[in-house]
Order: C-alpha cells, then structure tokens, then sequence
C-alpha cells in the first residue's frame, strides 16, 4: 500500500512542479535524499535490492523518483541546450547535482545486463522467488523507460 502512495505522491510532484515551477527547488530537494538512499557510491550504481523488501515486493517505486526527478531538471532547464523553462529561480546546484546522479543512472544502465537484476531466460516467475523476479523485472523496465526519457529531455541530440 506504501508503495502506491509513493508512486502517487512522485506523480503529483511531476504536475505539481509543471504547474507551479517556484516550487522546483522544493521539490528536488525532497526528492533527492530518496533518490541517495538508493544510490551505492561505492559501485556507483543504483541499489535495487533496496527498493524491494525480503518478500520482494517493491518498496521504493525508483522509476516513479528518477521520473520525478528528471521533469524537474527538465522543467529548471537542466537540459543541455536550454533556457530555463522555470519561473522562479532554481539553485543551479540542486539542478547540477541532479543531472548528475540522473546521468550516472544512465551510464549504468548502459553497462549493465539482465543479469544484474538477478534474471535471466531461466529465472522462475512462478516459484518461491516469483514475487522478487516480477519485482526486479518491472525495476528494471522501469529504470531503463525512464532514463531513455530523461536522455530524450534533457540530452541535446542535435549534432553540432
């Protein structure tokens, strides 16, 4: 149940900050520190074991966050060859170290395999694990349709 309220709140969020940009910067503040949780520096990678819980049930809709996230940097103009879409003013850093954490996601989705979502073309969805396997797997979808958005947004794809 927690989970859907998460997923609901970081919706709202995406309308709120569209419709009222002076509260990006709130916003984004509130959003990261759950964004860090998940985030290992020292693998530099996201840690999607810790947005399941030890039934593997999803506890932290990361896909919903990172989409949160990358809207406001895209609506702050965090993209690489904009203005600023945002009315009120936006700290630069908060947006900076956003774009960063977002593109970091990115290279690492790049990198890694079905695998590292512990899956493969033998995985069980059906059996004692099931539970996680579906997890992981909509995890992975998740992170891989919301950070090809976020390169969409916030990448300039024109060359020159």
């Amino acid at each position: 149940q927690q989970v859907e309220m998460r997923e609901r709140l970081y919706d709202g969020l995406c309308q709120v900050a569209a419709s009222k940009p002076k509260l990006i910067d709130s916003i984004i503040s509130a959003l990261l520190p759950n964004l860090q949780r998940c985030w290992d520096d020292g693998r530099s990678q996201l840690s999607v074991d810790k947005c399941i819980d030890d039934k593997g049930n999803i506890t932290e809709p990361i896909p919903k966050l990172l989409r949160a996230v990358a809207r406001c940097v895209y609506l702050a103009g965090g993209s690489s060859s904009s203005k600023s879409r945002a009315a009120g003013d936006v700290h630069p850093e908060l947006v900076t170290r956003s774009r960063s954490i977002l593109d970091k996601c990115v290279e690492w989705i790049l990198t890694c395999a079905v695998e590292d979502f512990e899956l493969d073309k033998e995985t069980d969805f059906q059996g004692d694990d099931g539970v996680k396997f579906s997890s992981l797997a909509k995890l992975a979808i998740g992170l891989h349709e919301v950070l090809l958005e976020y390169l969409v947004l916030c990448t300039d794809l024109n060359p020159g």
